[in-house]
């Protein structure tokens, strides 16, 4: 390997995120993994529901109110209930908000759905998001098994 080579290397390893503990630790590839499709489906449900509430009623406003009512307990749930949710085992905690986010899509997907049910179990899905991803992100940093502990 030329000299060039190893600088462009260095340069490139150091503008992207180091993937190494995914690749070597199997229960962190599989917690960044679920929770890459628990994030993608929060989020396609979030769409998703503005424009069934627009389908449904037809009013631009009432598509505001539903996503007011997602804010609001995010914000009201993220600095009240954040502290309360701290105090419980985080392994709990994500496994109990991931049912219950899974329950609130299934909710949506039924076949009675109205624009008062999206919006409650928007606002329902909102609290429950705010409680998951602090203990996500604090359950993230801690390090990983070192392999003298893990006996490899």
């Amino acid at each position: 390997m030329s000299a060039r080579t190893g600088r462009v290397r260095r340069a490139v390893g150091r503008a992207l995120v180091d993937t190494s503990p995914l690749r070597r630790h199997a229960g962190f590839r599989h917690l960044w993994t679920g929770q890459l499709v628990a994030s993608l489906g929060s989020q396609l449900t979030v769409v998703a529901v503005g424009i069934q509430t627009y389908h449904l009623t037809g009013s631009t406003a009432m598509v505001g109110l539903v996503s007011l009512g997602q804010l609001v307990p995010l914000l009201a749930g993220s600095l009240f209930g954040g502290p309360f949710v701290d105090a419980w085992d985080r392994r709990r905690v994500l496994m109990a908000t991931q049912v219950l986010l899974a329950a609130g899509v299934t909710g949506l997907a039924g076949p009675q759905f109205a624009a008062w049910s999206g919006g409650l179990l928007s606002v329902v899905s909102a609290v429950v998001t705010c409680w998951a991803i602090p203990q996500f992100w604090r359950y993230r940093s801690q390090p990983g098994p070192t392999p003298s502990a893990s006996g490899q």
